[in-house]
């Protein structure tokens, strides 16, 4: 469910599991490690370092991520430069797409013409019965819509795929923004309503249009924005599991036919819709009601432009670029040489990631690194076996999920399915880079809806394998390290096993954590929803995660409050990732316990990996609508929360980072 623009500021700051980066550290200033050990680590660093000027952050994961994107950006310019196929029909088909994204001066010369077709069937839906008539055709060609119907995994009942319909993205991304006396609000939208403007000029219409088509388009943005579930709500997926029998949802709908839109789309009538946001729907007719109409159309138009900006001229791509700009805290775009990559990494990130993992992720990295991850599966499996508050029943399930576990490590063994569907059409044949973006697009919503039906595939990766990231995917109950975070510094032979530990070990106890944190609680070892806990069990976990949000409930930083709820399933996993590399870590010393300076080492890398930069404008926006909690918290209290650390540093009661035994937070 992601909200489109201002998370895109978000996912270009802040690819949350930002970890990692360089060398030797020192004692910074007079700062004590028992006081503040992130400042005492990283003070240096965070001293020295720039914000690159169109970056909303810096840290160590935009070094590694800057690294692994101009080797690929290198790669696939030259790939893009030369005349010769590769053998691969599908990185020619990218190499192609990258060189109609790198042809700016066809791009500014043909400005708006490639996309006018498409918006011109916008503008020509007279009213909401032919909206309703159309709405196969324009879902179809992935047309902005005010809803969304799409085919996704069962929650009950992973083996299946289960329609689900859901409400819009909002410009606005939270309903809070909104709100009169909104701070944030306030700030965003301004540059909201400054770039509809702009893009509606540049499509063609005057000033005065382009003024109430921006009206129009905020007011029902604003209407829909009503119906937006809180952050709080946002973190957890129940919140977007709610089941209803097909013909009853249909039914209880006048203002659209969605059963001749539904059967149109994946050729049949299921018994069963899942209606992420039922709130919205309920009062679909009249969001979406004839006196909405004129509304509703100026806020599609305006999801269109906003969409098609980055392939059209230098022109629509700059007003884009300086909105997220504005919104995050930059004070420059992303140079044009890098964004052929970026465009071209975004519709074909599997392939590309395949071709990155081949060349340049070792065999000897994947064999150590999966040795690892057994070993900390170990720890955890005896971590539950000997576990004091749960009971036989529920550890037998946990033990059982954990033994299912899919690991995944490098890059997939086979390409997605999707690109079967993909057609890049040469420039010499007539192809632009907005007419083949839109023909990719379509490919991805069709093969979207051929799903239904279908089993799920469930060897199939959710992230490029270039990816300086890691994830935990709860339908599958898999954990994925893709090659681009296997990389100096989260993992190195050179650097030795308690570094490595400390970073990339930490990592991989996080993402395995995630199968025990309150989303991840309430799935099986199958990745079904189900109640797998004995009630006692429950109420002493809520406990616990109640305990841990707590620890980081209501603390000030730059930007704002810390909210513990919003964070609470990433301070679990980051709780008991930490635990658990630590272990992993001493059982691979002689008496399986960690010397003093063997412990610093460890937590020096833990330190080093969380350390960033970021723009107050970004941290305020993040704060809100990130999972995870800021970087130095991330160190900081959970190194409090941590009886290694005390040990290791000689932590006593007085000092900052001291949190007495008592209170120390222990899940897994």
């Amino acid at each position: 469910m992601k909200r489109k623009h201002i998370y895109r500021a978000l996912l270009l700051a802040a690819f949350i599991f930002a970890i990692c980066s360089s060398a030797v550290i020192g004692a910074y200033a007079n700062v004590r490690p028992q006081d503040d050990f992130y400042e005492y680590v990283n003070g240096s660093w965070l001293a020295e370092t720039e914000i690159r000027s169109d970056r909303s952050a810096a840290g160590s994961f935009t070094e590694v991520s800057d690294e692994v994107e101009k080797i690929l950006r290198d790669d696939l310019g030259a790939l893009a430069r030369s005349s010769r196929n590769t053998g691969d029909p599908i990185m020619d088909m990218a190499a192609e797409y990258y060189r109609q994204s790198a042809d700016f001066s066809r791009r500014d010369r043909e400005d708006f013409e490639p996309a006018r077709h498409d918006y011109e069937r916008i503008e020509r839906i007279a009213d909401l019965k032919d909206l309703s008539s159309k709405a196969a055709r324009l879902t179809l060609d992935g047309f902005p819509m005010p809803f969304g119907v799409f085919v996704e995994n069962d929650f009950v009942d992973v083996t299946k795929y289960t329609v689900w319909v859901s409400m819009p993205d909002s410009f606005m991304g939270d309903p809070s923004y909104y709100e009169e006396e909104d701070e944030t609000g306030a700030r965003l939208k301004p540059l909201v309503e400054e770039l509809l403007t702009k893009l509606f000029v540049l499509s063609g219409a005057g000033p005065e249009a382009a003024a109430a088509n921006t009206v129009r388009a905020m007011a029902f943005d604003r209407l829909i924005a009503k119906y937006i579930p809180d952050a709080e709500a946002r973190t957890y997926s129940t919140t977007y599991h709610d089941p209803m029998p097909y013909d009853e949802f249909t039914s209880k709908i006048h203002a659209f036919d969605f059963d001749a839109l539904v059967t149109r789309l994946i050729f049949a009538r299921p018994e069963i819709i899942n209606v992420a946001h039922r709130a919205y729907f309920e009062a679909f007719d009249e969001i979406c009601g004839e006196s909405n109409f004129e509304n509703m159309k100026s806020w599609m138009k305006a999801n269109f432009l906003m969409d098609a900006a980055g392939k059209l001229s230098r022109a629509f791509m700059l007003a884009n670029m300086w909105y997220g700009a504005a919104v995050s805290g930059a004070g420059s775009v992303t140079p044009f040489e890098e964004i052929p990559f970026i465009q071209t990494s975004q519709v074909f990130d599997d392939a590309i990631g395949i071709y990155f993992g081949k060349r340049y992720f070792g065999p000897e990295t994947k064999r150590d690194v999966e040795e690892i991850i057994k070993e900390e599966i170990a720890v955890y499996r005896n971590r539950l076996k000997e576990n004091i508050w749960l009971g036989e029943h529920t550890k037998e399930r946990a033990i059982r999920k954990l033994d299912a576990m899919t690991i995944r490590v490098g890059y997939p063994d086979k390409l997605h399915p999707i690109y079967k569907y993909y057609k890049v059409t040469p420039a010499e044949k007539g192809g632009s880079l907005y007419s083949n973006f839109r023909a990719l697009s379509k490919a991805g919503i069709r093969y979207n809806y051929s799903l239904y039906g279908t089993t799920p595939d469930k060897t199939l990766w959710s992230m490029a394998a270039y990816a300086t990231n890691a994830y935990y995917d709860r339908a599958d109950n898999s954990i994925t390290f893709p090659s681009g975070i296997l990389r100096l510094p989260f993992y190195s032979p050179e650097q030795g096993n308690i570094a490595n530990i400390g970073a990339i070990g930490t990592v991989i106890a996080h993402e395995i954590s995630h199968a025990f944190d309150k989303n991840g609680a309430q799935r099986d070892e199958n990745g079904n929803m189900r109640q797998w806990w004995t009630n006692s069990d429950l109420a002493e976990f809520e406990k616990r995660t109640a305990a841990i949000k707590a620890l980081f409930d209501g603390i000030k930083v730059d930007g704002g409050i810390v909210n513990g709820e919003i964070t609470l399933g990433e301070n679990i996993a980051d709780a008991g990732g930490l635990s658990c590399a630590l272990e992993t870590a001493a059982g691979r010393t002689p008496g399986k316990r960690l010397s003093k300076a063997q412990l610093e080492k460890f937590f020096r890398s833990y330190a080093i990996m969380w350390r960033s930069k970021t723009r107050s404008e970004m941290q305020e926006l993040m704060l809100l609508q990130d999972t995870h909690s800021p970087a130095k918290l991330r160190v900081n209290v959970q190194l409090s929360n941590c009886g290694g650390f005390s040990e290791a540093f000689d932590v006593k009661e007085g000092d900052k980072m001291y949190i007495s035994p008592e209170r120390r937070v222990q899940i897994w």
